[in-house]
């Protein structure tokens, strides 16, 4: 009998979902989206201690740099925000050097044109974007699971 995973890990790319593999990691990909979007209704779902958003995302606070970690302190999106777990962003902040906490954007496709990342920083109030935290966090409230975000910024918006 399988053991149900103690953390489900929502990727984006294939080498992150690589990264975040391991012993107790259950990895879903964005590349396998229609398995990502069906996580609500995955067994495991109800069986993890909680779901982490892992990866890359872009920076919408110009004073942020390519390398510079997130923790997220909430995901915010057009309809909502969902909070992260503070017990699990503590522990990440303890871990990561350097990292920051403040809040992340979810967007279901990217944001090429540096106005639209700007509009994006200035009505979210977020320092980061990316395309499956908003998910994750999703995932994690209706299964009523911890949840965090821990993302290193790629670039950030020069407009």
């Amino acid at each position: 009998m399988l053991m149900p995973p103690n953390v489900i890990a929502v990727t984006g790319l294939a080498f992150e979902a690589r990264i975040a593999a391991g012993r107790g990691v259950e990895v879903l990909c964005a590349t396998e989206r229609s398995r990502l979007l069906e996580c609500p209704e995955a067994s495991t779902a109800n069986e993890c201690s909680g779901i982490i958003s892992f990866g890359i995302a872009g920076g919408l606070d110009r004073r942020l740099s390519p390398g510079d970690w997130v923790v997220a302190s909430s995901v915010v999106t057009d309809t909502g925000q969902f909070p992260a777990d503070p017990i699990w962003a503590r522990r990440l902040l303890s871990i990561i050097p350097s990292s920051i906490h403040a809040a992340i954007s979810g967007v279901d496709a990217p944001l090429p044109d540096p106005a639209a990342k700007l509009r994006l920083h200035q009505s979210h109030g977020t320092v980061a974007v990316d395309l499956e935290s908003h998910v994750a966090a999703r995932i994690a409230t209706a299964r009523n699971l911890p949840f965090a975000a821990c993302r290193v910024i790629l670039g950030v918006r020069h407009g």
